[in-house]
């Protein structure tokens, strides 16, 4: 299941999100056939740079090298200019731009002064993956967006336990934590 966030850091849905950024949501990968796939396991809507940022990891590791796929306008029919992508039952659309994760496994794409949800995003493994789709910077704002995906390469049907110093167990505590404070604001604490 993916998580959700705003530019604050607080939980959301699936539907605020894509009641909040133009449709934007998440499409889960085919896992037919597959022992492990790219879950897309948060989205993090985030203000200022122009910068689509997408994180990889395998468990609490980063993954290191692994490239990332973006593609526009759309799934059905990506930009001419966007250069073919290699031949794979994975991906989700025919072209678009393929970058290497860092070393701490993430990478970022440049998305211009281009407004509206025109981007997808997903792994290129020979495992599928979800995909983050119509996302992009909101008009009229200062590049507001979901614009920071995390994918975790997980066990079909299992959910794993996050490890300690696990990410997830971050955004676990917060949102206790933001529970927490709101009950003692309704209570006058």
């Amino acid at each position: 299941m993916t998580e959700y966030f705003d530019i604050d850091g607080t939980p959301r849905t699936a539907a605020w999100l894509a009641a909040a950024y133009d449709g934007c949501y998440v499409l889960p990968a085919n896992t037919a056939g597959a022992s492990e796939y790219w879950r897309l396991a948060a989205v993090y809507c985030t203000t200022g740079p122009a910068v689509l940022k997408a994180e990889a990891r395998r468990g609490v590791t980063p993954a290191a090298n692994q490239p990332i796929v973006l593609s526009w306008p759309s799934l059905a029919e990506p930009s001419e200019h966007l250069l073919p992508l290699p031949p794979s039952p994975h991906n989700w659309a025919t072209r678009g731009v393929i970058q290497r994760t860092e070393a701490s496994g993430v990478t970022g794409f440049g998305l211009g002064s281009t407004y509206g949800p025109f981007y997808s995003s997903w792994v290129l493994s020979s495992a599928p993956s979800d995909c983050l789709t119509k996302t992009g910077m909101k008009g009229g704002t200062p590049h507001n967006g979901p614009l920071h995906a995390v994918f975790v390469l997980t066990s079909v049907n299992v959910e794993p336990d996050p490890a300690p110093g696990d990410p997830l167990i971050l955004v676990t505590l917060a949102r206790i934590e933001a529970r927490l404070n709101a009950l003692a604001a309704h209570l006058g604490a």
